[in-house]
């Protein structure tokens, strides 16, 4: 998907909404500055109802600061949002969101319904399957409760047999 993006700005889209499992508004947010210039880590920031703005730096995946200098690059502006539109303007969540429903489109993949955080919710998915933690996923998936994140906690039916002890008949 990332490969078959034309511009390096969706091609930083989306790799940076999967790695890290952004919201769109997430994304939407990200500033220059956010991309620290010591080439390993990067803030986001949320808007969560309760406590507004919550930021956190979290390192980069090698391949990530590579495609961001590629996106970077031909920049000649001075906004300060990371991603903007063609007219240079911050790009919005539903930007993000025809980015991403474009980049999945030319895969083979047509989502039904709402696409608004799909990477999201697919890196979110796998994680539980390789062994993370659900604490760990809440953590970075940035929830404030662990019940929100607990919709990414499904077991294969085969895994949760082996996790079962059989029943003691004597």
């Amino acid at each position: 998907m990332i490969q078959r993006a034309p511009l390096a700005r969706d091609r930083a889209i989306i790799i940076l909404s999967c790695a890290y499992a952004l919201r769109r508004s997430e994304v939407s947010l990200l500033d220059r500055s956010d991309v620290h210039r010591d080439g390993i880590t990067i803030t986001l920031r949320s808007l969560k109802k309760r406590r507004g703005v919550v930021s956190r730096t979290v390192s980069l995946y090698p391949e990530v600061p590579r495609m961001l200098d590629e996106y970077l690059r031909d920049r000649k502006d001075s906004e300060e949002a990371l991603f903007t539109t063609y007219d240079g303007m911050r790009m919005s969540p539903d930007s993000i969101s025809a980015v991403v429903r474009r980049a999945l489109e030319r895969v083979g993949i047509k989502p039904k319904g709402s696409n608004r955080n799909l990477l999201r919710h697919a890196r979110a998915s796998h994680l539980r399957p390789q062994g993370v933690d659900i604490a760990d996923i809440k953590d970075f998936l940035n929830h404030e409760r662990i019940d929100t994140t607990m919709i990414y906690s499904h077991i294969a039916p085969s895994e949760l047999q082996d996790r079962i002890p059989p029943p003691s008949l004597t």
